[in-house]
């Protein structure tokens, strides 16, 4: 790498006064590119910043100035009457300088075209002021310029064209043509020319003096050896000026010292000093600035000092493989840094606001507590945060006008489970997911140096429709994101928004077509005209075309709160027979149950039950138990919703002697993962959660803080479990970004993304089973059946692999004697198993609630043998 003498001498000295003199001594100074002139126009003059030159515009321009210039600088240099044809050699802008002592010459500016303005251009050089010479097809010095109207840069590689060399007048001519009208402008901003010094003729010496001054290796600055004012010299790797007030500064050679990093942050904000300075990244710098901390990561501020050394420095990027422990990344915080290899998209859900995505290494990341994969949860947990990292698009700005990594087709979408492919560059970081945010998590993340760069592959293509569950009968379950008539509450907040958000819902419930649709949070305001759910029938019978569903009416209790769930069916399939609620005082949502008989077939009765658990949020005021505060996993309120599982299964055994049937199919938005006590107690109590059913990479049905998991559930009894014929969620919206809903834009700003198709239409997945009524009990499953049944149980509790073992051996030995015949043996063995169960219970191994559907399982075996 290159760096200056001066700074290689002080790193030197620096490696001994630490102990470290038997270390390899860094590599000899190469001769490296100097600034010899530069142009920023800053002050509204055509003065250089840096060097002895001068420019001047050819006569047949107009209409000088100096207007906004290149983000973050202030000024441009701008001209109209440019060439309506092709060149006009007396349209050009001028920089001529001495290069005496120098080779290599690069040419380095930022221009912008207005839309009439002209649209190509080609640079022409002279020795003498007199013959302009165009440069050599090598550098394509004929540019046409794209009809966008932002800034860009534009680099000529000059090391070719020895004319230039050690001369003492040079003079680089740019003309510009084509433009659709001699109104239309073109301004340059941040010229810049740089060479070789050749130690040869008496030129001006490019480098200023201050450079061969010893300075503070940066990383003594990150492992907190040099604190207060400091100087440093660094190469900028990536200027964030604009997005995030600063930008990221690199010692040229890594160091001996790999604990700490060798880039820091420099943060210029609005108004200070240097936050318009001319550069850019491969400029060599010497700042004195102030050390500082912002949000867990070390930084400078305050520069007091700026001096560009060198340009054109590569850096080059440190490789970055995941899993990586979070302490193992420390070392690369504000170093330029590759990730190597494909990487699966984990999380979207605030792309539109913040900019930023994650990624992790090995696929998808599961709840620790979903069950998705072996293992304990803390394990599980650790692992996730290994092979997770945060993509940022390098701005603090929320809710962009453009969010990035996408296209501007509306079509386009970035979902989890799609592929970032491997080779994206970026600055790593740490902190908060914006500089605004004053709370949140603090994380590691890579600021991609161009959000255009990241490839993303739809390796998880948006499903047009839901599986095909089969049967002759369709039910879903649906959390439709707070469904609400009034306007300005929970829900849409008017009229226009209301409009986007039935469209996209009534797409989704179409396409799904069910017989029944238990629906979540929906306006709790009754079932008549005016009422939410009355609003969301009709206006799904309209894209219809004819009443195809009708309301579920309300039971007499609806609950407290401002939301419900309910039923909506289709009359034509189905013979409403009953309503009813479970009053518990434990929910403040009461479960709602509509008993239906499938028409054509007098004995297809069966009960459905849409719940909605208390959410694992937590709150101000909430009740302070130890089993309702917040846990590790499952969040808070778990107890609660235990006791809410509680009820509803004894609100299950009603239903079934009420009725006299007991095809029971318990549905909804349950707020607990698989594993979690709230569903062990419905599972216990007899009830097949039918999302086990899937493959472990599609049971999910909501993804949070970048984990996916089921809180979504449909659980048959026995009897109607085996008259399923399918299972499906399906996966349109937490995959989806957040931007995507009907009221991202609207209420927040940005870009607007709103298609009326169902993608992103909720932040749940809807549930869809199909039936198959028989009318006939099913058949009592056989001791072995229920032995399998009860490891299942067992095995999804994820335990231990000696936990696992000691329970598994027990009914594994009860399996061998009911195969022989030998019931007494069996039943010994269960109750070896029950011991076992009751010592993990009073081990803290197993929760009451996960072990109480064990030994009430293996009792019912027992009395049967």
């Amino acid at each position: 790498m290159k760096r200056l003498a001066g700074a290689w001498v002080a790193a030197l000295l620096v490696l001994t006064a630490c102990g470290a003199s038997e270390l390899p001594l860094p590599a000899a100074p190469q001769a490296a590119p100097r600034v010899i002139a530069q142009w920023t126009f800053d002050d509204a003059t055509l003065e250089p910043a840096l060097g002895s030159a001068a420019a001047t515009a050819g006569p047949g321009l107009m209409g000088e100035s100096f207007v906004q210039g290149s983000p973050p600088s202030g000024s441009a240099w701008s001209f109209s009457g440019w060439s309506t044809e092709g060149l006009d050699t007396a349209k050009w802008v001028e920089f001529a300088l001495s290069t005496r002592g120098v080779s290599e010459l690069t040419l380095r500016f930022d221009e912008r075209r207005s839309g009439t303005g002209p649209s190509a251009f080609e640079v022409r050089y002279s020795t003498d002021g007199v013959t302009f010479t165009a440069l050599p097809e090598a550098v394509t010095p004929t540019r046409t310029l794209p009809g966008n109207t932002s800034f860009r840069t534009q680099s000529f590689d000059l090391s070719g064209v020895e004319a230039l060399s050690d001369r003492e007048r040079v003079a680089l001519r740019i003309y510009g043509y084509g433009a659709s009208s001699a109104a239309g402008t073109w301004r340059f901003d941040n010229v810049t020319i740089s060479g070789v010094a050749t130690g040869e003729g008496g030129g001006t010496e490019p480098q200023p003096a201050a450079c061969d001054l010893p300075s503070t290796p940066i990383h003594a600055v990150q492992s907190g050896a040099a604190t207060g004012t400091v100087t440093v010299e660094g190469v900028v790797t990536a200027d964030f000026r604009e997005g995030l007030s600063g930008f990221f500064l690199q010692d040229v050679e890594q160091t001996a010292f790999p604990a700490a990093s060798d880039g820091v942050f420099v943060f210029t904000p609005a108004g200070s000093a240097f936050r318009d300075a001319a550069l850019g990244p491969g400029d060599l710098l010497r700042i004195t600035a102030r050390v500082g901390s912002f949000q867990g990561a070390t930084q400078l501020t305050a520069v007091s000092e700026l001096t560009t050394c060198l340009v054109g420095v590569e850096v080059e990027p440190v490789t970055l493989t995941l899993p990586l422990d979070p302490d193992a990344r420390a070392p690369y915080v504000g170093m330029l840094t590759t990730l190597p290899q494909d990487l699966t998209v984990t999380e979207t859900f605030v792309l539109g606001r913040f900019g930023m995505l994650s990624v992790a290494a090995g696929g998808r990341l599961f709840h620790p507590n979903n069950g998705n994969v072996p293992g304990a949860p803390a394990a599980i947990r650790a692992d996730n945060v290994r092979r997770r990292l945060i993509i940022d698009d390098g701005s603090a700005v929320q809710n962009p006008e453009l969010i990035p990594f996408l296209s501007r087709d509306l079509e386009d979408t970035i979902r989890v489970g799609d592929t970032m492919r491997g080779g994206v560059t970026g600055v790593m970081s740490f902190g908060r997911p914006s500089t605004f945010a004053a709370s949140g998590p603090e994380d590691y993340r890579l600021h991609v140096l161009d959000t255009t760069a990241p490839e993303f592959v739809p390796t998880n293509p948006r499903p047009a429709a839901p599986a095909d569950v089969g049967g002759d009968l369709k039910v879903a379950s649906f959390n439709v994101l707070n469904y609400f008539t009034t306007f300005g509450s929970r829900g849409a907040g008017d009229a226009a928004q209301f409009a986007r958000q039935r469209a996209k819902l009534f797409a989704a419930l179409r396409r799904i077509d069910a017989d029944v649709v238990g629906l979540i949070e929906i306006e709790n305001n009754g079932d008549g005209e005016g009422s939410a759910i009355r609003n969301l029938v009709d206006g799904l019978n309209a894209v219809y075309g004819s009443e195809v569903y009708a309301v579920v009416p309300d039971p007499a209790d609806t609950g407290t709160d401002a939301i419900k769930q309910t039923f909506i069916y289709k009359p034509a399939a189905l013979e409403l027979v009953a309503v009813a609620s479970d009053s518990a005082s434990v929910h403040n949502r009461p479960p709602v149950a509509a008993t239906f008989r499938q028409r054509g077939a007098p004995h297809g009765l069966f009960t459905a039950v849409v719940a909605h658990h208390k959410s694992k949020r937590c709150s101000e005021g909430f009740d302070a138990r130890p089993g309702d505060t917040e846990q590790a996993f499952e969040g808070c309120f778990n107890q609660l919703r235990t006791e809410q599982s509680q009820a509803l299964a004894a609100f299950a055994a009603d239903l079934k002697a009420a009725h006299g049937d007991t095809d029971v199919l318990l549905m909804g938005d349950l707020n607990a993962y698989a594993l979690e006590d709230p569903i062990a107690v419905l599972t216990g109590s007899g009830f097949e959660n039918l999302t086990l059913r899937l493959q472990d990479a599609a049971r999910y049905s909501f993804v949070f803080d970048g984990e996916s998991g089921t809180l979504d559930y449909a659980l048959a009894s026995p009897s109607l479990a085996a008259q399923v014929t399918g299972v499906d969620i399906w996966h349109i919206n937490p995959d989806e970004p957040r931007a995507l809903e009907y009221d991202s834009a609207p209420r927040f700003g940005g870009e607007d993304r709103f298609t009326p198709t169902p993608y992103r239409s909720s932040d749940h997945d809807p549930v869809i089973i199909g039936l198959s009524l028989t009318g006939e009990p099913a058949p009592e499953p056989t001791p072995q059946a229920a032995l399998a049944a009860l490891r299942a149980q067992v095995e999804a509790l994820g335990l231990n692999r000696g936990q696992l073992r000691a329970l598994v051996t027990d009914l594994d030995s009860a399996e061998r004697h009911l195969n022989r015949g030998q019931t007494r043996q069996a039943e010994r063995s269960l109750r070896r198993f029950e011991d076992g169960v009751r010592r993990l219970v009073r081990r803290g191994a197993l929760t009451e609630a996960q072990g109480q559907p064990l030994l009430d399982a293996s009792s019912a075996l027992r009395a049967r043998l």
